[in-house]
């Protein structure tokens, strides 16, 4: 069982050389087969129903989500990291594999104390914005540093959830952070300016080590959504060159008209990174 691995027992009738009815055995996984590492749970676990777990019989690290049975799972194939999914006690748990969100690496940094470098910025910019190119996800897609997500040869992942919430949803979470575009909070009709919008709070957090739009009083959620809406910047982070700043500041344009299209951003990730490895 342990060398077979979890992504290949979640093919075993396929992948494996076995007899039919051996590969059906073996490739059954309930919930005994993973032990959910109670230490490493935060809130944010429980309200999206995603828990840090183990493999029993490859010490695999990997992530359940929790579904109710007969849920769309339609949505699960989009996304690299999943690798199987099972039926147990009316409940739909489906396993992904673990991987480090910009999220994790922002709360590292918090941690230590230290910054991002530079060429670590422009590179997962210039990834993010490939990644939107490819078409994946459509204009509107809720993005955050917590989805954002590095794979195993340090490609971008986008963890896409089952259900995208509307505008109304997003007004009684906004106590969180936000990083829709002001025409995503208004119900406006989107484009792929929307994600411009979205890349420019990236590299605020980068930068800042803290999003750019959130309730920083922690009294006024509602002033975050007029903050969008209107225009109004959050503080200019003290860290980042020239050249990043000034990228942020051309996304983050209410007027999606005036924003760099994603395509430009690509560019100029380039052509900073090539002239940084030099």
């Amino acid at each position: 069982m342990k060398a077979i691995t979890l992504r290949r027992l979640s093919r075993a009738s396929t992948s494996l050389p076995l007899p039919p009815m051996l590969a059906r055995k073996v490739s059954i996984v309930n919930l005994a087969d993973f032990v959910i590492d109670v230490e490493q749970i935060r809130p944010g676990n429980h309200e999206q129903q995603e828990y840090p777990a183990t493999c029993c019989f490859d010490n695999k690290e990997v992530i359940l989500k929790v579904l109710p049975k007969g849920s769309n799972t339609n949505f699960l194939q989009t996304n690299p990291s999943f690798v199987m999914a099972f039926e147990e006690n009316d409940m739909l748990f489906c396993i992904y594999e673990k991987n480090d969100s910009l999220k994790d690496h922002i709360n590292r940094c918090k941690e230590d104390g230290t910054t991002f470098q530079e060429c670590y910025i422009w590179l997962t910019i210039s990834n993010l914005a490939k990644y939107i190119l490819k078409g994946s996800i459509t204009p509107g897609t809720q993005i955050s540093t917590s989805k954002i997500l590095f794979g195993g040869n340090g490609e971008i992942i986008i963890k896409q959830d089952s259900d995208q919430n509307s505008g109304q949803d997003m007004m009684a979470q906004m106590g969180a952070a936000m990083y829709e575009a002001p025409e995503v909070l208004s119900q406006s009709e989107p484009d792929m300016s929307a994600f411009s919008w979205v890349i420019g709070c990236v590299i605020y957090e980068m930068l800042a080590l803290e999003p750019a739009f959130y309730d920083r009083t922690g009294t006024n959620p509602f002033s975050v959504f007029m903050d969008i809406t209107q225009g109004k910047l959050p503080p200019e982070p003290q860290n980042g060159s020239k050249g990043l700043k000034n990228l942020m500041f051309n996304c983050l344009k209410v007027d999606k008209n005036e924003r760099i299209n994603v395509e430009d951003i690509v560019s100029v990730a380039e052509t900073q990174i090539c002239q940084l490895s030099q």
